[in-house]
Protein backbone atom coordinates (compact mmCIF):
# COMPACT_ATOMS: atom_id res chain seq x y z
CA UNK A 1 0.00 0.00 0.00
CA UNK A 2 2.90 2.39 0.65
CA UNK A 3 3.84 2.26 -3.04
CA UNK A 4 0.25 2.99 -4.02
CA UNK A 5 -0.07 5.94 -1.66
CA UNK A 6 3.21 7.38 -2.93
CA UNK A 7 1.71 7.77 -6.40
CA UNK A 8 -0.83 10.30 -5.10
CA UNK A 9 0.84 11.39 -1.87
CA UNK A 10 0.81 15.08 -2.75
CA UNK A 11 -2.87 14.99 -3.65
CA UNK A 12 -3.79 13.08 -0.47
CA UNK A 13 -1.97 15.70 1.62
CA UNK A 14 -4.04 18.41 -0.07
CA UNK A 15 -7.23 16.44 0.60
CA UNK A 16 -6.35 15.91 4.27
CA UNK A 17 -5.68 19.62 4.69
CA UNK A 18 -8.87 20.46 2.81
CA UNK A 19 -10.95 18.17 5.02
CA UNK A 20 -9.78 19.95 8.17
CA UNK A 21 -10.22 23.43 6.68
CA UNK A 22 -13.68 22.77 5.24
CA UNK A 23 -15.09 21.08 8.35
CA UNK A 24 -13.62 23.68 10.74
CA UNK A 25 -16.38 25.56 12.54
CA UNK A 26 -16.66 28.13 15.35
CA UNK A 27 -18.72 25.59 17.32
CA UNK A 28 -16.18 23.53 19.32
CA UNK A 29 -18.35 20.39 19.43
CA UNK A 30 -18.30 20.13 15.62
CA UNK A 31 -14.51 20.38 15.57
CA UNK A 32 -14.05 17.88 18.39
CA UNK A 33 -16.22 15.17 16.83
CA UNK A 34 -15.01 15.83 13.29
CA UNK A 35 -11.35 15.66 14.27
CA UNK A 36 -11.94 12.50 16.29
CA UNK A 37 -13.75 10.82 13.40
CA UNK A 38 -11.20 11.74 10.73
CA UNK A 39 -8.52 10.15 12.92
CA UNK A 40 -10.52 6.91 13.16
CA UNK A 41 -11.76 6.93 9.57
CA UNK A 42 -9.40 4.32 8.11
CA UNK A 43 -7.26 4.29 4.97
CA UNK A 44 -9.17 6.72 2.73
CA UNK A 45 -9.54 3.99 0.11
CA UNK A 46 -12.53 5.62 -1.52
CA UNK A 47 -10.83 8.96 -2.13
CA UNK A 48 -7.73 7.02 -3.19
CA UNK A 49 -9.74 5.30 -5.93
CA UNK A 50 -11.03 8.68 -7.16
CA UNK A 51 -7.46 9.92 -7.60
CA UNK A 52 -6.04 6.75 -9.16
CA UNK A 53 -8.96 6.29 -11.56
CA UNK A 54 -8.64 9.91 -12.73
CA UNK A 55 -4.87 9.56 -13.16
CA UNK A 56 -5.46 6.57 -15.43
CA UNK A 57 -6.59 9.24 -17.88
CA UNK A 58 -3.75 11.68 -17.17
CA UNK A 59 -5.84 14.17 -15.27
CA UNK A 60 -5.83 15.69 -11.80
CA UNK A 61 -7.37 19.11 -11.26
CA UNK A 62 -9.08 20.97 -8.42
CA UNK A 63 -12.47 19.50 -9.27
CA UNK A 64 -11.10 15.98 -8.92
CA UNK A 65 -9.47 16.88 -5.58
CA UNK A 66 -12.77 18.35 -4.41
CA UNK A 67 -14.59 15.23 -5.56
CA UNK A 68 -12.22 12.97 -3.61
CA UNK A 69 -12.93 15.15 -0.56
CA UNK A 70 -16.68 14.86 -1.15
CA UNK A 71 -16.38 11.06 -1.23
CA UNK A 72 -14.43 11.17 2.03
CA UNK A 73 -17.13 13.35 3.62
CA UNK A 74 -19.76 10.81 2.57
CA UNK A 75 -17.72 8.10 4.26
CA UNK A 76 -16.98 10.05 7.46
CA UNK A 77 -20.65 10.99 7.82
CA UNK A 78 -21.68 7.35 7.39
CA UNK A 79 -19.21 6.24 10.08
CA UNK A 80 -20.78 8.58 12.61
CA UNK A 81 -24.28 7.39 11.75
CA UNK A 82 -23.36 3.70 11.56
CA UNK A 83 -21.71 3.64 14.98
CA UNK A 84 -24.86 5.07 16.55
CA UNK A 85 -27.14 2.65 14.69
CA UNK A 86 -24.91 -0.33 15.53
CA UNK A 87 -24.23 0.88 19.09
CA UNK A 88 -20.54 0.30 18.39
CA UNK A 89 -18.15 1.01 21.26
CA UNK A 90 -15.01 1.42 19.18
CA UNK A 91 -13.92 2.54 15.74
CA UNK A 92 -10.46 1.54 14.48
CA UNK A 93 -9.24 0.92 18.01
CA UNK A 94 -10.51 4.27 19.32
CA UNK A 95 -13.62 4.98 21.34
CA UNK A 96 -16.55 5.65 19.01
CA UNK A 97 -17.62 9.30 18.91
CA UNK A 98 -21.13 8.65 20.24
CA UNK A 99 -19.65 6.97 23.34
CA UNK A 100 -17.89 10.25 24.17
CA UNK A 101 -20.30 12.96 23.00
CA UNK A 102 -23.61 11.07 22.79
CA UNK A 103 -25.88 9.88 20.00
CA UNK A 104 -27.56 13.20 19.23
CA UNK A 105 -24.28 15.07 18.83
CA UNK A 106 -22.76 12.33 16.66
CA UNK A 107 -25.76 12.16 14.34
CA UNK A 108 -25.98 15.94 13.98
CA UNK A 109 -22.27 16.31 13.25
CA UNK A 110 -22.62 13.47 10.74
CA UNK A 111 -25.38 15.51 9.10
CA UNK A 112 -23.16 18.61 9.19
CA UNK A 113 -20.33 16.79 7.38
CA UNK A 114 -22.81 15.36 4.86
CA UNK A 115 -24.09 18.88 4.16
CA UNK A 116 -20.48 20.03 3.68
CA UNK A 117 -20.12 17.36 1.01
CA UNK A 118 -22.96 18.90 -1.00
CA UNK A 119 -21.67 22.45 -0.50
CA UNK A 120 -18.37 21.36 -1.99
CA UNK A 121 -20.12 19.33 -4.68
CA UNK A 122 -21.98 22.46 -5.81
CA UNK A 123 -18.63 24.08 -6.66
CA UNK A 124 -17.83 21.35 -9.19
CA UNK A 125 -20.74 22.39 -11.44
CA UNK A 126 -21.27 18.98 -13.03
CA UNK A 127 -24.84 17.71 -13.28
CA UNK A 128 -23.80 14.11 -13.98
CA UNK A 129 -21.61 13.98 -10.88
CA UNK A 130 -24.38 15.52 -8.78
CA UNK A 131 -26.88 12.94 -10.07
CA UNK A 132 -24.54 10.03 -9.34
CA UNK A 133 -23.91 11.16 -5.77
CA UNK A 134 -27.57 11.95 -5.09
CA UNK A 135 -28.50 8.46 -6.27
CA UNK A 136 -25.61 6.95 -4.30
CA UNK A 137 -26.75 8.67 -1.11
CA UNK A 138 -30.27 7.35 -1.61
CA UNK A 139 -29.10 3.79 -2.25
CA UNK A 140 -26.82 3.75 0.82
CA UNK A 141 -29.72 4.85 3.01
CA UNK A 142 -31.94 2.15 1.49
CA UNK A 143 -29.24 -0.41 2.27
CA UNK A 144 -29.10 0.61 5.92
CA UNK A 145 -32.89 0.38 6.20
CA UNK A 146 -32.87 -2.98 4.43
CA UNK A 147 -30.22 -4.30 6.82
CA UNK A 148 -32.29 -3.04 9.76
CA UNK A 149 -35.25 -5.07 8.50
CA UNK A 150 -33.06 -8.19 8.37
CA UNK A 151 -31.77 -7.87 11.96
CA UNK A 152 -32.33 -11.09 13.99
CA UNK A 153 -33.33 -12.96 10.82
CA UNK A 154 -31.11 -16.06 10.40
CA UNK A 155 -32.62 -17.09 7.07
CA UNK A 156 -31.01 -14.53 4.77
CA UNK A 157 -29.85 -15.98 1.44
CA UNK A 158 -26.51 -15.27 -0.24
CA UNK A 159 -28.42 -13.29 -2.89
CA UNK A 160 -30.04 -11.09 -0.23
CA UNK A 161 -26.66 -10.61 1.44
CA UNK A 162 -25.08 -9.51 -1.87
CA UNK A 163 -27.91 -7.03 -2.37
CA UNK A 164 -27.30 -5.53 1.08
CA UNK A 165 -23.55 -5.11 0.58
CA UNK A 166 -24.15 -3.60 -2.85
CA UNK A 167 -26.33 -0.93 -1.27
CA UNK A 168 -24.22 -0.41 1.85
CA UNK A 169 -20.69 -0.47 0.47
CA UNK A 170 -20.22 -1.28 -3.20
CA UNK A 171 -22.24 1.66 -4.50
CA UNK A 172 -19.87 4.26 -2.98
CA UNK A 173 -16.81 2.53 -4.43
CA UNK A 174 -18.64 2.37 -7.77
CA UNK A 175 -19.34 6.10 -7.62
CA UNK A 176 -15.74 6.88 -6.67
CA UNK A 177 -14.15 4.94 -9.51
CA UNK A 178 -16.41 6.29 -12.25
CA UNK A 179 -16.51 9.96 -11.25
CA UNK A 180 -12.76 10.47 -11.51
CA UNK A 181 -12.80 9.35 -15.16
CA UNK A 182 -15.90 11.47 -15.84
CA UNK A 183 -14.10 14.61 -14.68
CA UNK A 184 -11.01 13.47 -16.60
CA UNK A 185 -13.14 13.39 -19.78
CA UNK A 186 -12.58 9.67 -20.36
CA UNK A 187 -14.44 7.73 -23.03
CA UNK A 188 -17.81 6.32 -21.99
CA UNK A 189 -16.68 2.70 -22.26
CA UNK A 190 -13.76 3.46 -19.94
CA UNK A 191 -16.07 5.17 -17.45
CA UNK A 192 -18.34 2.12 -17.44
CA UNK A 193 -15.39 -0.25 -17.01
CA UNK A 194 -14.15 1.76 -14.04
CA UNK A 195 -17.63 1.79 -12.50
CA UNK A 196 -17.80 -2.00 -12.71
CA UNK A 197 -14.32 -2.28 -11.24
CA UNK A 198 -15.41 -0.18 -8.25
CA UNK A 199 -18.64 -2.13 -7.88
CA UNK A 200 -16.93 -5.50 -7.51
CA UNK A 201 -14.09 -4.02 -5.47
CA UNK A 202 -16.66 -2.69 -2.99
CA UNK A 203 -18.38 -6.06 -2.77
CA UNK A 204 -15.07 -7.78 -2.00
CA UNK A 205 -14.16 -5.11 0.54
CA UNK A 206 -17.35 -5.74 2.53
CA UNK A 207 -17.07 -9.53 2.29
CA UNK A 208 -13.53 -9.37 3.69
CA UNK A 209 -14.77 -7.00 6.40
CA UNK A 210 -17.38 -9.57 7.38
CA UNK A 211 -14.82 -12.39 7.31
CA UNK A 212 -12.52 -10.46 9.64
CA UNK A 213 -15.33 -10.15 12.18
CA UNK A 214 -14.89 -13.90 12.84
CA UNK A 215 -11.26 -14.53 11.92
CA UNK A 216 -9.23 -11.58 13.16
CA UNK A 217 -8.41 -10.34 16.66
CA UNK A 218 -9.94 -7.39 18.49
CA UNK A 219 -6.59 -5.59 18.56
CA UNK A 220 -6.05 -6.03 14.81
CA UNK A 221 -9.62 -5.22 13.85
CA UNK A 222 -10.06 -2.27 16.18
CA UNK A 223 -13.43 -3.49 17.42
CA UNK A 224 -14.91 -6.43 19.25
CA UNK A 225 -14.79 -9.74 17.37
CA UNK A 226 -18.24 -11.11 16.60
CA UNK A 227 -19.66 -7.60 16.68
CA UNK A 228 -22.11 -8.42 13.88
CA UNK A 229 -23.47 -11.36 15.86
CA UNK A 230 -24.05 -9.13 18.87
CA UNK A 231 -26.08 -6.82 16.62
CA UNK A 232 -28.17 -9.70 15.28
CA UNK A 233 -26.70 -9.36 11.78
CA UNK A 234 -26.15 -12.40 9.60
CA UNK A 235 -23.20 -12.04 7.26
CA UNK A 236 -21.58 -14.36 4.75
CA UNK A 237 -19.51 -16.53 7.18
CA UNK A 238 -22.66 -17.31 9.17
CA UNK A 239 -24.69 -17.96 6.01
CA UNK A 240 -22.16 -20.56 4.89
CA UNK A 241 -21.81 -22.00 8.41
CA UNK A 242 -25.58 -22.54 8.60
CA UNK A 243 -25.62 -24.16 5.16
CA UNK A 244 -22.76 -26.57 5.97
CA UNK A 245 -23.47 -27.48 9.63
CA UNK A 246 -25.52 -30.08 11.48
CA UNK A 247 -29.10 -29.39 12.61
CA UNK A 248 -27.92 -28.82 16.18
CA UNK A 249 -25.23 -26.41 15.03
CA UNK A 250 -27.65 -24.59 12.71
CA UNK A 251 -30.05 -24.06 15.60
CA UNK A 252 -27.28 -22.76 17.86
CA UNK A 253 -26.25 -20.15 15.27
CA UNK A 254 -29.83 -19.19 14.45
CA UNK A 255 -30.72 -18.70 18.12
CA UNK A 256 -27.67 -16.48 18.62
CA UNK A 257 -28.72 -14.32 15.66
CA UNK A 258 -32.32 -14.15 16.81
CA UNK A 259 -31.23 -13.10 20.31
CA UNK A 260 -28.31 -10.85 19.29
CA UNK A 261 -26.22 -12.94 21.66
CA UNK A 262 -22.45 -13.20 22.13
CA UNK A 263 -22.83 -16.03 24.66
CA UNK A 264 -22.04 -18.83 22.22
CA UNK A 265 -19.48 -16.90 20.16
CA UNK A 266 -16.63 -19.34 20.83
CA UNK A 267 -18.78 -22.29 19.78
CA UNK A 268 -19.98 -20.46 16.70
CA UNK A 269 -16.40 -19.64 15.66
CA UNK A 270 -15.59 -23.35 16.06
CA UNK A 271 -18.52 -24.19 13.74
CA UNK A 272 -17.38 -21.54 11.25
CA UNK A 273 -13.90 -23.08 11.20
CA UNK A 274 -15.21 -26.65 11.07
CA UNK A 275 -17.47 -25.94 8.09
CA UNK A 276 -14.82 -24.01 6.11
CA UNK A 277 -17.18 -21.03 6.10
CA UNK A 278 -14.23 -18.62 6.08
CA UNK A 279 -12.67 -20.35 3.07
CA UNK A 280 -16.01 -20.33 1.25
CA UNK A 281 -16.52 -16.65 2.06
CA UNK A 282 -13.01 -15.81 0.88
CA UNK A 283 -13.67 -17.70 -2.36
CA UNK A 284 -16.68 -15.45 -2.92
CA UNK A 285 -14.49 -12.38 -2.31
CA UNK A 286 -11.88 -13.68 -4.78
CA UNK A 287 -14.63 -14.07 -7.39
CA UNK A 288 -15.58 -10.41 -6.91
CA UNK A 289 -11.97 -9.29 -7.30
CA UNK A 290 -11.61 -11.42 -10.42
CA UNK A 291 -14.65 -9.64 -11.89
CA UNK A 292 -13.23 -6.27 -10.82
CA UNK A 293 -9.85 -6.88 -12.45
CA UNK A 294 -11.48 -8.18 -15.64
CA UNK A 295 -13.20 -4.80 -16.04
CA UNK A 296 -10.10 -2.87 -14.98
CA UNK A 297 -7.97 -4.51 -17.67
CA UNK A 298 -10.23 -2.96 -20.31
CA UNK A 299 -8.52 0.33 -19.43
CA UNK A 300 -5.26 1.27 -21.18
CA UNK A 301 -2.19 0.07 -19.30
CA UNK A 302 -0.51 2.58 -16.97
CA UNK A 303 1.21 2.84 -13.60
CA UNK A 304 -2.10 3.96 -12.11
CA UNK A 305 -4.05 1.01 -13.54
CA UNK A 306 -1.40 -1.26 -12.03
CA UNK A 307 -1.86 0.52 -8.70
CA UNK A 308 -5.63 -0.11 -8.81
CA UNK A 309 -4.95 -3.78 -9.53
CA UNK A 310 -2.59 -3.89 -6.54
CA UNK A 311 -5.27 -2.17 -4.46
CA UNK A 312 -7.67 -4.96 -5.40
CA UNK A 313 -5.13 -7.52 -4.17
CA UNK A 314 -4.71 -5.56 -0.95
CA UNK A 315 -8.47 -5.70 -0.31
CA UNK A 316 -8.22 -9.50 -0.34
CA UNK A 317 -5.13 -9.71 1.87
CA UNK A 318 -5.90 -7.05 4.49
CA UNK A 319 -6.09 -8.03 8.17
CA UNK A 320 -7.99 -4.99 9.46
Amino acid sequence: MENIYQLVNEELDLINTGIKDIIANPIPLINDISNHTTITGGKKLRSLTVLLSAKCFDSINQNILDLATVIEFFHISSLLHDDVIDNANTRRGHTAAHMIWGNKASILVGDYIFSKAFQLLAKIHNQRILTILANTSNIITQGEIQQLLYVNNPDISIEQYIEIIHHKTAVLFEAATQMGPILANAEEEDINAMAQFGHYLGRAFQIIDDILDYSSSSSDLGKQIGNDLGEGKITIPLIYAIQESSIKEKNLIKQAIQNSSYDKLDQIIEIINKTDAIALSRKLAVQQIDHAVTHLLKIANSTYRDALEELAEFVLSRSH
